[in-house]
C-alpha cells in the first residue's frame, strides 16, 4: 500500500472521495490526530526540557548549543508518536475503512510495527531544522 502525502490525500478526498464521503471524509482520523498530537507535544516539550537540564550540567558543552541540541532531541523522540499518528490519519482520509484503532491493527497485521514508521527519516529531516 502506497503511503500518500497529505496533499494527495486532500486531492483524493476533494475529488471522488469528497463526493462519496462528504465533509465527514475530511475529519476521518481526527481521534488519532487529537491523541497523537497531545502525546507528541508533551513528549517533545518534556524531552527538550530534560535535554536542556542534562546538557547544561556537562562542563565542556558549549552553552550556545544547548537549546538547538535539546530541541533536536525532543523532535527525534516526539516523532516516534507523530509518525504513526500521521500514517493512521493519512490512511483513514485516503482509503481505510473503520475506526482509528482498526486501521492501527490493520497496519500492524500487514506491515508489523516497522510499518508504523514508514517515513520516519523524512519527518525528521523535515522537522529538525525548525526546532534546532
Amino acid at each position: 500500500m502506497k503511503n500518500l502525502t497529505m496533499f494527495e490525500c486532500a486531492l483524493i478526498n476533494a475529488g471522488d472521495g469528497g463526493i462519496t464521503k462528504g465533509i465527514s471524509g475530511f475529519y476521518s482520523g481526527i481521534s488519532a490526530v487529537i491523541i497523537g498530537s497531545t502525546g507528541s507535544s508533551a513528549i517533545c516539550f518534556g524531552t527538550c526540557e530534560l535535554g536542556k537540564s542534562v546538557l547544561s550540567k556537562l562542563p565542556n558543552y558549549p552553552p550556545v548549543l544547548i537549546p538547538p541540541t535539546a530541541g533536536a532531541m525532543g523532535n527525534i523522540v516526539s516523532s516516534a508518536i507523530m509518525v504513526p499518528k500521521e500514517l493512521i490519519t493519512q490512511r483513514m482520509q485516503a482509503e481505510a475503512k473503520g475506526r482509528s484503532w482498526q486501521v492501527l491493527l490493520k497496519i500492524l497485521e500487514n506491515d508489523s510495527v516497522l510499518g508504523l514508521y514508514a517515513g520516519y527519516s523524512a519527518t525528521l529531516l523535515r522537522n529538525l531544522h525548525a526546532v534546532s
